[in-house]
């Protein structure tokens, strides 16, 4: 099936760039999970870059290891007027975590 191929690769490629991304703030790879069911690209100068969707597996996130990584969270409300690609993907993330 098409479709569960693309699903999986999503799925490698995605769990490869968060395991990446866990490494870079410090914290343990099974701590953040790709969302498969989230698309998205962005193009750029250089090409065409995936976007990739990721969650915390625990109930809070770490925010003692992001912090030491240089890393912040920040409510929704505070990034109003950001760039406008940067808007439009986190509008399509939030409706995607919205259901």
């Amino acid at each position: 099936d098409t479709r569960w191929s693309v699903l999986e690769t999503i799925r490698q490629q995605g769990q490869a760039t968060v395991a990446s991304l866990a490494e870079a703030l410090g914290i343990a790879p099974d701590l953040l999970e790709v969302e498969t069911d989230y698309h998205a690209h962005v193009e750029t100068p250089s090409g065409l870059v995936a976007i990739y969707l990721a969650r915390f597996t625990t109930m809070d996130p770490p925010r003692q290891w992001c912090a030491a990584a240089g890393a912040n969270f920040r409510a929704i409300t505070e990034l109003r007027g950001g760039h406008l690609a940067e808007m439009m993907l986190l509008r399509q993330a939030y409706e995607h975590v919205l259901g």
